[in-house]
């Protein structure tokens, strides 16, 4: 009826459907480089709110900043499977860039629209 309703990717999906599409895009030379990975919503991603739905429970905590938020979602348990395919294609991350952020009542961070930040290393 034209409703759609997302999957939810599991880490391995999301690594293998990642090194899939880099492995596609690395075979025409003639492509501009890429620079970002666009996430999308946080939310999407179940091992992402899983966490942040735990620190939730916490006490009252600050809410971070845009800048912070970037830094924080690039710790390795969020972007692992992401760093794993780019990694395996010469890619590295050198950070996020996260807009729309959304918090729980007691300021920890629950969902954003992120891209992540690459560098292709091995030219």
């Amino acid at each position: 009826a034209g409703i759609h309703h997302p999957c939810p990717l599991s880490q391995e999906d999301t690594t293998h459907s990642l090194s899939k599409a880099l492995k596609r895009f690395l075979k025409h030379s003639e492509l501009k480089p890429i620079s970002s990975i666009m996430l999308g919503r946080l939310i999407r991603y179940p091992w992402i709110t899983k966490d942040l739905a735990a620190k939730s429970n916490s006490p009252r905590v600050k809410r971070l900043s845009h800048p912070e938020f970037n830094r924080f979602i690039t710790k390795s348990e969020f972007i692992a499977p992401f760093a794993t395919a780019l990694t395996k294609h010469g890619f590295t991350i050198t950070g996020a860039s996260c807009e729309k952020l959304m918090f729980y009542h007691n300021g920890s961070p629950k969902d954003a629209m992120c891209w992540l930040i690459i560098k292709k290393v091995n030219p």
